[in-house]
């Protein structure tokens, strides 16, 4: 391990260590409510997305990297968020831990133009379970089939989903651990089938689409 890794690390410890102190210091002000808020905020517009400079469009989602947290900012702050009020290996469906939830979001960032996340509805159903109700605005873009339909050949699909804005139902359940003060798991759907059935009107194209689609629960 290097002195250049060591010093990358410290940094990137910082803005986490902050947020630590923000929410030990304003106590319940800082519990699952706020995390919650939160989350919906630093992740509003997605993430940011940087790809090789050498991978080509139709290899973008095979090329996808994990941003560069000591040179991006608004990536750095994402995730020193998810690292102070979430378990490291937070549950995540079928899968675990923040590092896979930003991937995920990466992955929703890069196959969507114009993401935009927002926070319907909210409701704490015991000390433990947080609900929320939310939308996913996005448009459907040439990179959207590249990355979770490279199963779709039909040009006529093509031709009318691209360019398309759909909103998307999501439904997010938080379960809290209120003896560490994070989130430990958090189950997220997102409802494909509605606004793709919306926008093509056939069945069938969206039985289509969705057959082998790279799309998992969380």
């Amino acid at each position: 391990m290097t002195i250049k890794h060591d010093v990358q690390k410290l940094r990137a410890d910082i803005p986490v260590l902050e947020l630590q102190r923000n929410r030990l210091q304003y106590g319940d002000q800082q519990g699952v409510w706020n995390v919650v808020a939160e989350y919906f905020r630093n992740f509003r517009f997605g993430v940011p997305i940087t790809l090789s400079e050498t991978s080509a469009d139709e290899e973008a989602c095979n090329t996808l990297k994990l941003p560069e947290y000591a040179d991006n900012a608004e990536a750095k702050h994402q995730l020193a968020f998810l690292r102070s009020c979430m378990a490291e290996d937070v549950s995540l469906g079928e899968r675990c831990g923040v590092e896979t939830l930003m991937q995920q979001w990466q992955a929703y960032s890069l196959s969507f133009k114009n993401l935009h996340f927002e926070l319907k509805r909210i409701e704490r159903t015991s000390r433990q379970f947080v609900h929320a109700v939310a939308k996913m605005t996005v448009t459907v873009s040439e990179t959207t089939f590249k990355s979770l339909f490279p199963h779709v050949n039909s040009a006529s699909l093509r031709t009318r989903l691209v360019g398309q804005r759909l909103e998307l139902p999501c439904t997010l359940c938080f379960e809290w651990d209120e003896s560490a003060g994070r989130v430990s798991r958090l189950e997220t759907t997102v409802n494909f089938m509605a606004p793709l059935l919306k926008a093509l009107g056939d069945v069938s194209d969206v039985a289509l689409l969705l057959e082998s689609a790279r799309i998992t629960r969380d």
